[in-house]
C-alpha cells in the first residue's frame, strides 16, 4: 500500500534515485498484494516518477534469491491510469528466482510507462538465471517490455535474436521467444526452437500497440500452454485460446523454461499477418 515517488494525490511526480532497492543478498521478499482476495488492490504499491522503480542488486553483491512482485503499479499514476513513469520499470541486476507477476490474475503488475524498459535484466558481470515473468500488464515503455542482456554486452540492448537450440548464453540464458504466424478469431499458430527435450510455458498477451522495432509488450494476458520440444528443440503449435481475440490488438508471446527462465516478447502479429520489421515507420 505505499506510493514511493508521487505526490500524495498519486497523480504528480516527486521522484526517489530508485523507488525501491534490494542488496546484499536479501532473500524471500515479497513486495505488493499477498493475492489472498481480501484487500489485494488495497495492498498495491504505486512506484513511479523514479529514475529506476525496483532496483535488484549490484554485480558486488551476493545474489538476491526468492523476491516475489506482485499486483504493483510501475510507472502509473495511483490510479493506474495515467503516466508517472521511472527511467526503468524494473532492474533484475544480481537476482534469481525472482517471480514478477504470478499465477493469479492479482498478481499482474502493471508495468506502463516507463522511459526505458519495462523489466531489464542486463548482464553487467556475472550472469544470472530463473527470473520468470508473467501474466503482467507491460505496454507503452519507451523501450522493450522484457529486455535481456547479452554475455558480450553487459547492458539490455534491444532484441536479442533467437538461435538453434538456444545455445548462447546471457541473463536467463537468453531464452527464445515463440514465433507467431497467425491468429485468427480464437486461434493462434507458431513454433518455438530452444533446448531439446524440454517443457516450455507459452504465455499469450494482446495489446492495443506494437513497439516500433516490430516486437511487442503485453498488455493484457490472454492464454498460457505447456508444449515439449523434440530432439532438435522444434515444436509447433495450434492452440484454441478460451475466448475470441478482439480485433484490432497486438499478439505477442513468451517462453518459460522448467527453471523460470523467461523470453523477451515475440515479434507482434495481428490479423493473420506477420509485421516486416522494414515496413514498420
Amino acid at each position: 500500500g505505499n506510493w514511493l515517488g508521487v505526490d500524495a494525490t498519486g497523480n504528480a511526480v516527486l521522484g526517489n534515485g530508485d523507488g525501491i532497492m534490494l542488496a546484499d543478498g536479501v532473500s524471500g521478499t515479497r513486495i505488493g498484494t499477498n493475492s489472498d482476495g481480501v484487500s489485494d488492490a488495497l495492498e498495491r504499491n504505486v512506484i513511479s516518477g523514479n529514475n529506476t522503480g525496483i532496483y535488484l542488486g549490484t554485480t558486488t553483491s551476493t545474489t538476491i534469491t526468492g523476491t516475489i512482485f506482485a499486483g504493483n503499479y510501475i510507472g502509473t499514476n495511483a490510479a493506474g491510469t495515467a503516466p508517472l513513469g521511472n527511467s526503468d520499470g524494473i532492474l533484475v541486476v544480481a537476482s534469481e528466482d525472482t517471480l514478477i507477476g504470478g499465477p493469479e490474475a492479482s498478481d499482474a503488475n502493471r508495468i506502463a510507462h516507463n522511459l526505458g524498459s519495462g523489466i531489464c535484466q542486463p548482464n553487467s558481470g556475472p550472469v544470472y538465471f530463473n527470473n520468470r515473468f508473467t501474466r503482467n500488464e507491460i505496454y507503452l515503455n519507451g523501450a522493450l517490455g522484457i529486455d535481456l542482456g547479452k554475455e558480450t554486452t553487459g547492458s539490455c540492448d534491444g532484441v536479442t535474436a533467437n538461435d538453434l537450440k538456444d545455445e548462447d548464453e546471457g541473463a536467463n540464458h537468453l531464452q527464445n521467444f515463440p514465433v507467431i504466424e497467425e491468429s485468427l478469431l480464437n486461434e493462434v499458430t507458431g513454433s518455438l526452437n530452444s533446448t531439446p527435450n524440454t517443457t516450455f510455458t507459452l504465455a499469450f498477451y494482446i495489446s492495443q500497440a506494437c513497439d516500433l522495432n516490430g516486437y511487442g509488450e503485453g498488455q493484457q494476458f490472454v492464454y498460457s500452454s505447456d508444449l515439449s520440444t523434440d530432439a532438435e528443440g522444434d515444436v509447433d503449435f495450434a492452440l484454441t485460446l478460451p475466448q475470441s481475440l478482439p480485433p484490432e490488438q497486438w499478439v505477442t508471446a513468451t517462453a518459460t523454461d522448467p527453471d523460470g527462465n523467461t523470453s523477451e516478447f515475440s515479434a507482434c502479429h495481428s490479423s493473420g499477418k506477420a509485421i516486416n520489421i522494414d515496413d514498420v515507420t
